[in-house]
């Protein structure tokens, strides 16, 4: 007996540390140079997405939640400070996109000492699994966008989305070519925040309850406790 009660101690932990995990705040992408890897441009009048990622460095909305912050790298080109540089946040559709939300911001001037700029958003952007990152500016050579070669992640590749604009929320994107090979990774990070679980329900406690006493008395203690 005292083994399956040690047992059962410990599965119960196990159940509880994952369970706080999955709901925990992650950060989403990097900011983080892979070593040898290149440096590449955001281009001009393009949205560069990640499509695929590492599991180590998951790109991916992994569930329901809210984006509050985002981070990007500004000393690996360097960027061109005061350049527009705008995270959107896209939703597969098809063979293109929709854009969930958008937040729109310049290079720091001067450049962060860190050599990371963090942007605050002071509302939230709702999404969903699967959602995923991309940048956008309409400057040529503004900011380093993404990275490849080296050690990036072979899983991970990108997709450019043609738009002679800045994109706004619920605007469809199409790809403007194929997609890239393995080893391309955007030079982004955005921090996540799951949406909690509801609250448990009264009803189900006063269930539960009626297997420890009569049904009768059971369905008073539940009214007692609703009139409450």
């Amino acid at each position: 007996m005292k083994r399956f009660s040690t047992l059962s101690a410990l599965t119960v932990a196990l159940v509880l540390t994952f369970a706080s995990a999955a709901s925990a705040t992650s950060t989403l992408g990097t900011t983080t140079t892979p070593g040898g890897a290149s440096l590449n441009g955001c281009g001009t009048n393009t949205v560069i997405n990640q499509v695929t990622s590492d599991p180590a460095v998951p790109y991916s909305v992994p569930a329901a939640g809210t984006i509050t912050q985002w981070q990007h790298n500004t000393e690996s080109g360097p960027d061109i400070p005061g350049a527009p540089l705008t995270l959107v946040v896209l939703r597969p559709a098809g063979s293109g996109f929709n854009v969930v939300g958008v937040d729109a911001r310049t290079v720091p001037n001067p450049l962060p000492a860190g050599g990371v700029a963090t942007y605050p958003l002071a509302t939230p952007i709702a999404v969903q699994a699967g959602d995923t990152f991309g940048l956008y500016t309409n400057a040529a050579g503004a900011a380093v966008c993404y990275w490849r070669g080296g050690s990036t992640p072979l899983a991970a590749t990108l997709a450019a989305l043609t738009e002679l604009s800045p994109p706004a929320p619920n605007q469809a994107l199409n790809r403007s070519s194929t997609d890239s090979p393995g080893g391309y990774t955007m030079n982004l990070a955005a921090t996540f925040e799951p949406t909690p679980p509801p609250p448990p329900s009264k009803s189900k406690k006063c269930k539960k309850k009626k297997h420890k006493r009569s049904a009768e008395s059971a369905k008073k203690k539940c009214k007692k406790k609703k009139k409450g």
